[in-house]
């Protein structure tokens, strides 16, 4: 049995407004168990109107693996922040025991931009 104990903010994402601007709603705080949080420092890839010097920026990405208990409403796109980082989920799965009960939904995120 799963049982969180990082406090996590949950603000569930609503689409876009009329002016293609982030539309958000109320946020939640609830608690999270995290599986991995890993901090990498990337190269950004080369743009096409870059100049000869083929310059790169260096872009730090966070992945992320949490886990949330059943009840909690975790949806693609929401906004999550825990740890002082915010993230932006891009896909949940349900995790069920053995008996084929609902455990725990796994939710992996990225770095809110």
């Amino acid at each position: 049995m799963l049982r969180p104990h990082t406090p996590c903010k949950v603000t569930p994402s609503r689409g876009f407004d009329l002016y293609g601007q982030r539309s958000s709603g109320v946020p939640f705080s609830t608690k999270c168990a995290v599986v991995k949080i890993q901090v990498r420092d990337d190269k950004t890839a080369v743009r096409a109107d870059s100049s000869a010097s083929r310059g790169y920026a260096n872009e730090e990405t966070i992945d992320a693996r949490l886990l949330f208990l059943p009840h909690v409403k975790v949806d693609k796109g929401d906004k999550l922040t825990l740890l002082g980082v915010d993230l932006r989920v891009i896909e949940v799965m349900p995790r069920h025991d053995l008996h084929g009960i609902l455990d725990h939904n796994q939710v992996d995120a990225v770095v809110w931009a």
